[in-house]
């Protein structure tokens, strides 16, 4: 049985396509959504305060973060995240999770590793805002998979 949902998919012939279409489109979404944050991020950051090591950090924060989180969702394309098993069933995904973001704080919190990346220590309302954009590129996944479901793509 699929770890990751309640009913197990059947196999895909060998002639399938890796990724399915709505593979492809959150592909395109996410880049694009993702893209587009980070310039108008920088953009805010630089312009507010005239400086480009703030605006870099966010966008480095915000892309470090983001695949974390949305990652879950992408446990499988077809289930709900709230359908499928417990997070914590997938242990090598959650430790995975865990060791990226340490690594993400890490490069934040010793000022060697700062100036070797030219960022800056965040506030605490830019960490939340880097985790409103994870979460809401999380919602977009299960937005698309939704859709995906009704359209039967």
């Amino acid at each position: 049985m699929d770890p990751n949902c309640s009913s197990t998919p059947k196999p895909k012939s060998v002639k399938e396509p890796i990724l399915t279409n709505l593979g492809l489109a959150l592909i395109a979404v996410i880049s694009v959504f993702s893209s587009i944050t980070a310039l108008v991020l920088f953009g805010h950051f630089f312009i507010a305060h005239g400086n480009a090591s703030e605006g870099r950090s966010i966008v480095f924060a915000s892309f470090a973060v983001n695949s974390m989180i949305y990652i879950f969702a992408y446990r499988s394309l077809r289930h709900p995240l709230i359908r499928m098993n417990r997070i914590l069933d997938n242990k090598p995904l959650v430790w995975s999770v865990i060791g990226g973001l340490f690594v993400a704080g890490v490069a934040f919190a010793f000022e060697p590793i700062r100036n070797l990346l030219g960022i800056v220590p965040l506030t605490p309302q830019q960490w939340f805002v880097v985790s409103l954009i994870a979460l809401s590129l999380l919602l977009t996944v299960e937005l698309a998979k939704f859709i995906s479901n009704r359209l039967e793509i």
